[in-house]
């Protein structure tokens, strides 16, 4: 198997790779056996298609540009953003990045380091640690996509977006309607089983009806469609979507290697204007942190 410095050639003579994620997974996990965190930002690239640029002559607007798109698609800083661009296009496949481009300060782990322009070295990446996440901050990794996805749904009534999102899926609206204080507490014992409350909720998503729901805590995500089952982030080894012909379909493997598969419609994505990428992005981002 190829390292890092030539799997660039080796995506070259293979190009089947750079057109199949799960076979580049593959490739990626057997470089960092051990570092799920760089194999998940370097899909990223995958996603947003950074292989259209190699051996063109992009520029630095078109660079910056990616660098928007990843941070607003997938939720991931900044600097995480670059570090997907460079590792893949001045690492990976050994091309000169725009001076400017290149000629960036990152954060990584809250010590500022500077980047020399152009020089093909990637930045080791690790995760947040123990810390306790709060609901504003699950709100706020959440509600990154908040400007795409309010510009792509539709909605019943003008409303930010909050916790309580009831989902129309005849209409496709996101936030039809009001939830009453009883709803919303029975929806809360529903979901917290006891060990959570309302207060503890970043996000819950749930038909008109109220049959199937989903929710984000400070910890974790639980899901109805599983028989209310909780999944803490830190439990997480990685999430993945899967396009498919009439459905996408997203699927969690935890660390001790059990696997849930769901589809679109258990998660209430609603279809064309709500991609249940968005929530694989999120899991992918959390669980590191």
């Amino acid at each position: 198997m190829p390292s890092l410095a030539t799997l660039g050639a080796y995506l070259q003579k293979n190009p089947v790779l750079m057109e199949n994620r799960i076979l580049l997974q593959g490739v990626l996990r057997d470089i960092f056996p051990h570092d799920k965190l760089t194999v998940n930002l370097l899909l990223i690239g995958f996603d947003e298609d950074i292989f259209s640029l190699v051996g063109t002559n992009y520029t630095e607007l078109q660079l910056t540009k990616l660098v928007g798109a990843i941070v607003n698609n997938h939720g991931v800083g900044e600097e995480n953003a670059i570090y997907i661009i460079e590792t893949w296009l001045g690492v990976v496949f050994q091309e000169s990045l725009p001076a400017a481009f290149g000629n960036v300060r990152r954060q990584h782990n809250n010590h500022s380091q500077s980047v020399p322009q152009n020089t093909n070295v990637a930045i080791p990446l690790t995760s947040g640690g123990n810390c306790r996440l709060s609901v504003a901050d699950v709100r706020e990794i959440f509600f990154r996509n908040k400007e795409r996805l309010m510009r792509k749904c539709h909605f019943s009534r003008s409303q930010d977006m909050g916790t309580w999102d009831v989902v129309n899926m005849y209409s496709n609206n996101h936030y039809s309607r009001s939830l009453s204080p009883r709803e919303r507490g029975l929806l809360v014992k529903k979901l917290g089983k006891g060990h959570y409350q309302e207060a503890d909720f970043a996000y819950i998503r749930t038909k008109s009806d109220m049959t199937t729901s989903w929710g984000l805590t400070y910890d974790s995500i639980i899901i109805s469609a599983l028989k209310d089952l909780m999944i803490p982030f830190a439990d997480i080894d990685y999430a993945e979507s899967q396009r498919g012909f009439f459905t996408d379909t997203m699927t969690i493997v935890l660390k001790d290697g059990s696997l849930y598969e769901l589809d679109e419609h258990q998660m209430m994505a609603t279809p064309v204007y709500d991609n249940i990428s968005d929530l694989v992005g999120f899991l992918n981002v959390i669980k590191e942190m």
